[in-house]
Parts: C-alpha cells; sequence; structure tokens
C-alpha cells in the first residue's frame, strides 16, 4: 500500500497460487493493470487532507501494513517444524491456524515462530477488518491489505499441512514387495 514493492508483492504471490498460464501473467496481472488504483494513491493520499476518520484510518493502515511487513520479513523455514509422533487426523481434519498447531511439538523452536507469526497475522487481519474508512482508494487499500495477509497467513498453514503429509508419508508408507508387505517407516 505505502511501499512500492507491496503490490508487486502481493500480485507475484497471487501469480504463485493461482498458476495462471503464461499468457496471463504477463497481460492480466500487470503493474498497469492496477496503474489506477496506484496512480490514485500517490495524487490524493494527503493525509492532512482527509476528513477526520479517513485521517486516522490513513495512519492505522500505515501502521499495520509496516507490521505485516515486519512479520513477512521474518525467515520461517517450513521443513524445520517438528509433528507430534502420536498426532493423528482423521478424514474430517480441516487444517487451519489453530488445527494445525495440534499436530506440533508445542516446545520446539520452529513451532513457536510458526505460531508467533500466525497469531501475529491474525491479529493484524483482526485490527484491519475494524478500520473503517470513506475513501475510495482507503477502502481498497484496507482491502487489498486484508486480503494479503489473510493469503499469507493461509499460506503457511498450507506449507505446515503439507509438510506433516510429506512426513507422514515418507514414515508410514507401505510398499509391497512380492507376496511379502514391508513398512518403509521401520
Amino acid at each position: 500500500m505505502f511501499s512500492p514493492t507491496t503490490q508487486s508483492a502481493r500480485q507475484n504471490i497471487l501469480k504463485s497460487v493461482l498458476e495462471l498460464p503464461e499468457e496471463l501473467v504477463g497481460d492480466a496481472l500487470s503493474n498497469e493493470s492496477f496503474a489506477g488504483v496506484e496512480r490514485d494513491e500517490n495524487i490524493a493520499l494527503d493525509p492532512e487532507l482527509l476528513a477526520g476518520a479517513d485521517c486516522a484510518a490513513f495512519y492505522d493502515l500505515e501502521e499495520l501494513e509496516e507490521s505485516y511487513q515486519s512479520y513477512m520479513s521474518k525467515e520461517l523455514d517450513i521443513s524445520t517444524l517438528s509433528f507430534l509422533a502420536d498426532a493423528v487426523v482423521d478424514a474430517s481434519f480441516v487444517p487451519d491456524s489453530v488445527s494445525i498447531m495440534t499436530l506440533l511439538v508445542p516446545a520446539h523452536h520452529a513451532t513457536q515462530k510458526l505460531a508467533h507469526k500466525l497469531r501475529g497475522l491474525n491479529s493484524i487481519s483482526l485490527q484491519l477488518n475494524g478500520i473503517e474508512c470513506g475513501h475510495p482508494s482507503l477502502v481498497a487499500q484496507r482491502d487489498l491489505l486484508i486480503y494479503a495477509v489473510n493469503l499469507d497467513a493461509q499460506s503457511l498453514v498450507r506449507g505446515a499441512w503439507d509438510r506433516y503429509l510429506s512426513k507422514g508419508d515418507l514414515h508410514s508408507s507401505v510398499i509391497e514387495c512380492g507376496l511379502r508387505i514391508v513398512d518403509a517407516g521401520v
């Protein structure tokens, strides 16, 4: 929103999540397609000229974006997550920011980092949802920031879930060798 790299970062996230065909990546999601939003932001958003509530919303959005960028700048290697050995999930398990934590070793450093990042992103999302603004550019920026924060939180959960599934495949896969069944985890 306020930094020049945020819009392109959001577009790259969107491209990677949607896995768009190459012909659409260059055209449909180029910087030019969002030029109107950026142009309005660069010209019209002087916080001193905005109405009282919008001025406060401007500064709140700026502060929350800085918090968001701070959380996202902290490295988290999903491959270092340690899962509980006795964790069992059934078919009704839906991975979300709370349920994924039940699969992880609570005292492990990577678990603590993931929990901190998810709590921070969820807190930012709640605060963003509470910001009321009337200026169209502020509303658009708030909505884009909410989307980016939620997408990053979901990506972290998805990454942890994929890691859990890959760990499960490595330890509990069954290989058939002729008439004998061998557990690969043994």
